[in-house]
């Protein structure tokens, strides 16, 4: 997504063109993936970011958004203070040692 970064008022930094964009793509997305995974969306999406600002852009768009509702109790922001990310895809593997 293109978009500016630009500081919030605590310093932290934030995207408005990507927060719209990722509350866009929940309200769009949002029924077919309740139907495939037949949960509530708050259940099945989070949305993980390292910034302050960032969390509170998207949450403030996710709650002025028609699926407001839907949206309530979603996680949105840093889940823990570390998180590890692993995507994993590949069926073979090798691991090497140096």
């Amino acid at each position: 997504v293109n978009g500016v970064s630009e500081k919030g008022a605590t310093g932290s930094v934030l995207n408005r063109a990507e927060a719209a964009a990722i509350v866009s793509w929940l309200e769009t997305e949002k029924d077919k993936l309740e139907s495939a995974y037949k949960e509530p969306i708050r259940k099945i999406v989070a949305v993980v970011t390292p910034f302050k600002a960032q969390e509170e852009i998207i949450r403030s768009l996710a709650e002025q958004s028609p699926e407001a509702e839907a949206f309530a109790g979603m996680t949105i922001g840093t889940v823990l203070p570390v998180m590890l990310l692993i995507l994993w895809s590949k069926v073979e593997s090798t691991i090497c040692s140096t």
